[in-house]
Protein backbone atom coordinates (compact mmCIF):
# COMPACT_ATOMS: atom_id res chain seq x y z
CA UNK A 1 0.00 0.00 0.00
CA UNK A 2 2.79 2.15 0.64
CA UNK A 3 3.37 2.58 -3.35
CA UNK A 4 -0.58 2.86 -3.96
CA UNK A 5 0.11 7.11 -3.42
CA UNK A 6 1.76 7.05 -6.81
CA UNK A 7 -0.44 5.49 -8.83
CA UNK A 8 -2.24 8.22 -10.11
CA UNK A 9 1.02 9.98 -11.21
CA UNK A 10 2.53 7.08 -12.81
CA UNK A 11 -0.90 6.98 -14.90
CA UNK A 12 -0.91 10.00 -15.42
CA UNK A 13 2.43 10.44 -16.75
CA UNK A 14 2.14 7.28 -18.94
CA UNK A 15 -0.87 8.88 -20.70
CA UNK A 16 0.61 11.91 -21.24
CA UNK A 17 3.61 10.01 -22.72
CA UNK A 18 1.20 7.93 -25.29
CA UNK A 19 -0.33 11.14 -26.36
CA UNK A 20 3.32 12.64 -27.10
CA UNK A 21 4.10 9.61 -29.25
CA UNK A 22 0.70 9.64 -30.87
CA UNK A 23 0.95 13.50 -31.84
CA UNK A 24 4.37 12.07 -33.72
CA UNK A 25 2.94 9.46 -35.35
CA UNK A 26 5.12 6.82 -33.48
CA UNK A 27 3.90 3.61 -35.61
CA UNK A 28 5.37 5.04 -38.69
CA UNK A 29 8.95 5.10 -37.81
CA UNK A 30 10.18 3.38 -40.36
CA UNK A 31 13.81 4.38 -40.04
CA UNK A 32 16.83 1.97 -38.22
CA UNK A 33 16.59 4.13 -35.17
CA UNK A 34 13.12 4.90 -35.14
CA UNK A 35 12.00 1.13 -34.98
CA UNK A 36 14.74 1.00 -32.13
CA UNK A 37 12.80 4.27 -30.30
CA UNK A 38 9.56 2.63 -31.09
CA UNK A 39 10.14 -0.39 -29.25
CA UNK A 40 11.82 1.35 -26.38
CA UNK A 41 8.72 3.29 -26.04
CA UNK A 42 6.49 0.73 -26.04
CA UNK A 43 8.50 -1.65 -23.50
CA UNK A 44 7.78 1.35 -21.28
CA UNK A 45 4.61 1.96 -21.62
CA UNK A 46 3.94 -2.00 -21.08
CA UNK A 47 5.86 -1.82 -18.08
CA UNK A 48 4.22 1.56 -16.82
CA UNK A 49 0.68 -0.38 -17.46
CA UNK A 50 2.56 -3.38 -15.26
CA UNK A 51 3.71 -1.30 -12.69
CA UNK A 52 0.74 0.58 -12.33
CA UNK A 53 -1.39 -2.79 -12.09
CA UNK A 54 1.07 -3.80 -9.02
CA UNK A 55 0.13 -0.36 -7.24
CA UNK A 56 -2.81 -0.71 -7.12
CA UNK A 57 -3.09 -4.35 -5.35
CA UNK A 58 -4.03 -3.14 -2.08
CA UNK A 59 -7.12 -1.42 -3.61
CA UNK A 60 -7.69 -3.25 -6.37
CA UNK A 61 -6.16 -7.03 -4.93
CA UNK A 62 -7.51 -8.42 -8.54
CA UNK A 63 -5.26 -6.71 -10.50
CA UNK A 64 -2.33 -9.29 -10.61
CA UNK A 65 -4.38 -11.90 -11.77
CA UNK A 66 -5.35 -9.61 -14.47
CA UNK A 67 -1.93 -8.76 -15.46
CA UNK A 68 -0.79 -12.19 -15.30
CA UNK A 69 -3.95 -12.99 -17.79
CA UNK A 70 -2.45 -9.97 -20.43
CA UNK A 71 0.53 -10.54 -20.16
CA UNK A 72 0.49 -14.52 -21.16
CA UNK A 73 -0.07 -13.86 -24.70
CA UNK A 74 2.75 -11.36 -25.01
CA UNK A 75 4.77 -14.15 -23.29
CA UNK A 76 3.76 -16.58 -25.62
CA UNK A 77 4.09 -14.32 -28.97
CA UNK A 78 7.82 -13.45 -27.76
CA UNK A 79 8.46 -17.40 -27.93
CA UNK A 80 7.30 -17.71 -31.39
CA UNK A 81 9.68 -14.73 -32.10
CA UNK A 82 12.77 -16.20 -30.38
CA UNK A 83 11.97 -20.18 -31.17
CA UNK A 84 9.78 -19.74 -34.28
CA UNK A 85 10.93 -16.56 -36.19
CA UNK A 86 9.57 -18.17 -39.59
CA UNK A 87 6.62 -19.20 -38.58
CA UNK A 88 3.30 -17.07 -39.55
CA UNK A 89 2.23 -15.80 -35.86
CA UNK A 90 -1.50 -17.39 -36.65
CA UNK A 91 -0.14 -20.60 -37.40
CA UNK A 92 1.57 -20.44 -34.12
CA UNK A 93 -1.07 -19.01 -31.90
CA UNK A 94 -3.47 -22.05 -33.50
CA UNK A 95 -1.01 -24.56 -31.88
CA UNK A 96 -1.29 -23.55 -28.39
CA UNK A 97 -5.15 -24.73 -28.07
CA UNK A 98 -4.40 -28.04 -26.92
CA UNK A 99 -1.04 -26.93 -24.41
CA UNK A 100 -3.28 -23.97 -22.39
CA UNK A 101 -5.82 -26.14 -22.20
CA UNK A 102 -4.07 -28.93 -20.80
CA UNK A 103 -2.32 -26.40 -18.01
CA UNK A 104 -5.38 -25.14 -17.52
CA UNK A 105 -6.67 -28.40 -16.56
CA UNK A 106 -3.87 -29.29 -14.13
CA UNK A 107 -3.69 -26.22 -12.67
CA UNK A 108 -7.23 -26.80 -11.68
CA UNK A 109 -7.15 -30.35 -10.78
CA UNK A 110 -4.10 -29.39 -8.51
CA UNK A 111 -6.46 -26.79 -7.14
CA UNK A 112 -9.44 -28.47 -6.37
CA UNK A 113 -7.58 -31.66 -4.79
CA UNK A 114 -5.47 -28.91 -2.33
CA UNK A 115 -8.84 -27.62 -1.40
CA UNK A 116 -10.68 -30.95 -0.55
CA UNK A 117 -7.56 -32.26 1.06
CA UNK A 118 -7.74 -30.67 4.26
CA UNK A 119 -10.71 -28.56 6.20
CA UNK A 120 -9.02 -25.77 6.62
CA UNK A 121 -8.44 -25.37 2.87
CA UNK A 122 -12.16 -25.21 2.02
CA UNK A 123 -13.50 -21.66 1.08
CA UNK A 124 -15.67 -20.55 4.60
CA UNK A 125 -15.87 -17.64 6.95
CA UNK A 126 -13.26 -18.60 9.05
CA UNK A 127 -10.72 -19.39 6.28
CA UNK A 128 -12.02 -15.15 5.06
CA UNK A 129 -11.12 -13.87 8.28
CA UNK A 130 -8.38 -15.86 9.05
CA UNK A 131 -5.10 -14.00 8.55
CA UNK A 132 -7.11 -10.90 6.94
CA UNK A 133 -5.01 -8.08 8.29
CA UNK A 134 -1.95 -9.77 7.27
CA UNK A 135 -3.06 -9.87 3.33
CA UNK A 136 -3.79 -6.26 3.50
CA UNK A 137 -7.06 -6.02 4.54
CA UNK A 138 -7.83 -3.17 6.53
CA UNK A 139 -10.11 -3.36 8.83
CA UNK A 140 -13.54 -0.65 8.94
CA UNK A 141 -13.37 0.34 12.55
CA UNK A 142 -14.31 4.07 11.88
CA UNK A 143 -17.59 2.45 11.57
CA UNK A 144 -17.14 0.00 14.04
CA UNK A 145 -15.17 1.36 16.84
CA UNK A 146 -16.49 -1.51 19.46
CA UNK A 147 -14.46 -4.14 17.31
CA UNK A 148 -11.24 -2.21 18.18
CA UNK A 149 -8.84 -4.07 20.41
CA UNK A 150 -8.31 -2.71 23.88
CA UNK A 151 -4.72 -3.80 23.25
CA UNK A 152 -3.86 -2.08 19.96
CA UNK A 153 -6.68 0.38 18.97
CA UNK A 154 -5.58 -0.01 14.94
CA UNK A 155 -5.89 -4.07 15.23
CA UNK A 156 -9.45 -6.46 15.69
CA UNK A 157 -10.36 -7.36 19.07
CA UNK A 158 -10.67 -11.07 17.81
CA UNK A 159 -8.08 -14.18 16.37
CA UNK A 160 -9.50 -16.35 14.01
CA UNK A 161 -7.71 -20.27 14.97
CA UNK A 162 -7.71 -22.08 11.40
CA UNK A 163 -6.65 -25.34 12.94
CA UNK A 164 -9.56 -25.31 15.27
CA UNK A 165 -12.14 -23.91 13.44
CA UNK A 166 -12.63 -21.00 16.12
CA UNK A 167 -12.91 -17.39 16.67
CA UNK A 168 -11.68 -16.20 19.94
CA UNK A 169 -12.73 -12.68 21.60
CA UNK A 170 -12.02 -10.19 23.69
CA UNK A 171 -13.69 -9.21 27.02
CA UNK A 172 -16.50 -6.84 25.80
CA UNK A 173 -16.03 -7.56 21.46
CA UNK A 174 -19.10 -7.95 20.03
CA UNK A 175 -19.71 -11.14 18.40
CA UNK A 176 -20.56 -9.82 14.94
CA UNK A 177 -17.00 -8.08 13.84
CA UNK A 178 -15.92 -10.40 12.18
CA UNK A 179 -18.70 -10.29 9.95
CA UNK A 180 -18.69 -6.76 9.30
CA UNK A 181 -15.17 -5.13 9.52
CA UNK A 182 -13.78 -7.34 6.54
CA UNK A 183 -16.91 -7.38 4.69
CA UNK A 184 -15.62 -5.55 1.77
CA UNK A 185 -12.33 -6.54 1.55
CA UNK A 186 -11.67 -9.07 -1.13
CA UNK A 187 -7.72 -10.40 -0.54
CA UNK A 188 -8.26 -13.06 1.38
CA UNK A 189 -10.69 -14.47 -1.30
CA UNK A 190 -8.54 -13.89 -4.48
CA UNK A 191 -5.66 -15.21 -2.97
CA UNK A 192 -7.89 -18.67 -2.73
CA UNK A 193 -9.28 -18.78 -6.13
CA UNK A 194 -5.94 -17.64 -7.85
CA UNK A 195 -5.09 -20.70 -9.04
CA UNK A 196 -8.76 -21.63 -10.11
CA UNK A 197 -8.72 -17.74 -11.72
CA UNK A 198 -5.47 -18.54 -13.82
CA UNK A 199 -7.05 -21.84 -14.96
CA UNK A 200 -10.08 -20.09 -16.10
CA UNK A 201 -8.16 -17.58 -17.81
CA UNK A 202 -5.83 -20.16 -19.44
CA UNK A 203 -9.04 -21.99 -21.03
CA UNK A 204 -10.20 -18.86 -22.24
CA UNK A 205 -7.20 -18.34 -24.31
CA UNK A 206 -7.45 -21.63 -25.85
CA UNK A 207 -10.32 -21.80 -26.07
CA UNK A 208 -9.76 -18.12 -28.22
CA UNK A 209 -6.60 -19.54 -30.24
CA UNK A 210 -8.82 -22.53 -31.70
CA UNK A 211 -10.84 -19.69 -33.97
CA UNK A 212 -7.36 -19.12 -35.62
CA UNK A 213 -7.19 -22.66 -36.84
CA UNK A 214 -9.67 -21.89 -39.73
CA UNK A 215 -8.11 -20.18 -42.98
CA UNK A 216 -11.43 -17.70 -42.75
CA UNK A 217 -10.45 -14.36 -41.43
CA UNK A 218 -14.24 -13.64 -41.43
CA UNK A 219 -15.02 -17.18 -40.15
CA UNK A 220 -12.40 -15.94 -36.95
CA UNK A 221 -14.21 -12.42 -36.54
CA UNK A 222 -17.91 -13.90 -36.46
CA UNK A 223 -17.05 -16.55 -33.67
CA UNK A 224 -15.02 -14.27 -31.85
CA UNK A 225 -17.73 -11.39 -32.34
CA UNK A 226 -20.26 -14.34 -30.98
CA UNK A 227 -18.08 -14.64 -28.20
CA UNK A 228 -17.79 -11.40 -27.02
CA UNK A 229 -21.83 -10.89 -26.83
CA UNK A 230 -21.98 -13.78 -24.19
CA UNK A 231 -18.83 -11.78 -22.47
CA UNK A 232 -20.68 -8.94 -22.58
CA UNK A 233 -23.98 -10.25 -21.59
CA UNK A 234 -22.31 -11.97 -18.65
CA UNK A 235 -20.93 -8.63 -17.53
CA UNK A 236 -24.21 -6.57 -17.44
CA UNK A 237 -25.66 -9.60 -15.41
CA UNK A 238 -22.71 -9.20 -12.77
CA UNK A 239 -23.14 -5.81 -12.53
CA UNK A 240 -26.91 -6.36 -11.57
CA UNK A 241 -25.87 -8.61 -8.80
CA UNK A 242 -23.47 -5.37 -7.66
CA UNK A 243 -25.88 -5.44 -4.77
CA UNK A 244 -25.03 -8.48 -3.06
CA UNK A 245 -21.05 -8.17 -3.88
CA UNK A 246 -20.10 -4.90 -5.46
CA UNK A 247 -16.06 -6.12 -4.51
CA UNK A 248 -17.15 -9.21 -6.26
CA UNK A 249 -18.37 -7.69 -9.13
CA UNK A 250 -15.69 -5.44 -10.09
CA UNK A 251 -13.19 -8.20 -10.21
CA UNK A 252 -15.58 -10.31 -11.73
CA UNK A 253 -16.11 -7.38 -14.46
CA UNK A 254 -12.35 -6.71 -14.77
CA UNK A 255 -11.40 -10.30 -15.10
CA UNK A 256 -13.48 -10.42 -17.88
CA UNK A 257 -12.55 -7.66 -19.76
CA UNK A 258 -8.60 -8.51 -19.01
CA UNK A 259 -9.52 -12.15 -20.76
CA UNK A 260 -11.13 -9.96 -24.06
CA UNK A 261 -7.73 -7.75 -24.16
CA UNK A 262 -5.23 -10.94 -23.89
CA UNK A 263 -7.34 -12.70 -26.83
CA UNK A 264 -7.03 -8.75 -28.39
CA UNK A 265 -3.34 -9.33 -28.11
CA UNK A 266 -4.02 -12.75 -30.13
CA UNK A 267 -5.92 -11.18 -32.65
CA UNK A 268 -3.57 -8.30 -33.27
CA UNK A 269 -0.54 -10.35 -33.75
CA UNK A 270 -2.09 -12.93 -35.96
CA UNK A 271 -3.15 -10.52 -38.75
CA UNK A 272 -1.10 -7.50 -40.51
CA UNK A 273 -2.95 -4.10 -40.47
CA UNK A 274 -3.66 -3.80 -43.31
CA UNK A 275 -5.53 -7.48 -43.48
CA UNK A 276 -7.23 -6.47 -40.19
CA UNK A 277 -8.73 -2.80 -41.97
CA UNK A 278 -10.08 -4.86 -45.01
CA UNK A 279 -11.70 -7.77 -43.22
CA UNK A 280 -12.83 -5.38 -40.95
CA UNK A 281 -14.39 -2.63 -43.47
CA UNK A 282 -15.95 -5.56 -45.46
CA UNK A 283 -17.42 -7.12 -42.37
CA UNK A 284 -19.58 -3.80 -41.49
CA UNK A 285 -20.49 -3.94 -44.70
CA UNK A 286 -21.90 -7.23 -44.48
CA UNK A 287 -23.31 -6.13 -40.96
CA UNK A 288 -25.43 -3.37 -42.30
CA UNK A 289 -26.65 -5.19 -45.50
CA UNK A 290 -28.10 -7.77 -42.64
CA UNK A 291 -29.01 -5.62 -39.77
CA UNK A 292 -29.58 -2.22 -41.56
CA UNK A 293 -33.15 -2.10 -41.63
CA UNK A 294 -32.96 -2.59 -37.63
CA UNK A 295 -30.86 0.49 -36.96
CA UNK A 296 -34.17 2.84 -37.28
CA UNK A 297 -35.48 1.36 -34.36
CA UNK A 298 -32.39 0.69 -32.39
CA UNK A 299 -32.13 5.04 -33.23
CA UNK A 300 -35.49 5.14 -32.02
CA UNK A 301 -35.80 3.17 -28.57
CA UNK A 302 -32.24 5.57 -28.29
CA UNK A 303 -34.30 8.49 -28.68
CA UNK A 304 -37.21 7.19 -26.01
CA UNK A 305 -35.07 5.95 -23.54
CA UNK A 306 -31.98 8.22 -23.17
CA UNK A 307 -33.36 12.02 -24.38
CA UNK A 308 -34.86 13.20 -21.31
CA UNK A 309 -31.68 12.04 -19.36
CA UNK A 310 -29.49 13.84 -21.70
CA UNK A 311 -31.92 16.77 -21.28
CA UNK A 312 -31.76 16.48 -17.52
CA UNK A 313 -27.98 16.39 -18.03
CA UNK A 314 -26.96 19.40 -19.88
CA UNK A 315 -29.74 21.05 -17.87
CA UNK A 316 -28.03 20.45 -14.69
CA UNK A 317 -24.24 20.97 -15.92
Amino acid sequence: EKYQQYATSLLGGLGGLFCLLYIFDFTEWKSKLGKVLKDVFIVVLVSGVCLWFLFQTGYRPYGPICLFLLMTPMWLVAMKIIFYPHKPTKVFVSWLGGPLLFVSTIVLGLWIAWSFAADENEWSEITEWHGAEEVGCVPDLETYPECASRRNEERVCFEVSLEENKVYYENNCPEYCPDYVFSTCLNTFILWSGPLLVSLGLFFLSFFSTFLRDDSVEEDVSNFGKLWLVLLFAMWVIASMSGVSAGLSAAMIAFTLAAFMASAVFLACSYSRTEIKSQRTEYMQRFEQKYGAHFNVLKGLFVITCLPIVVMYIFLS
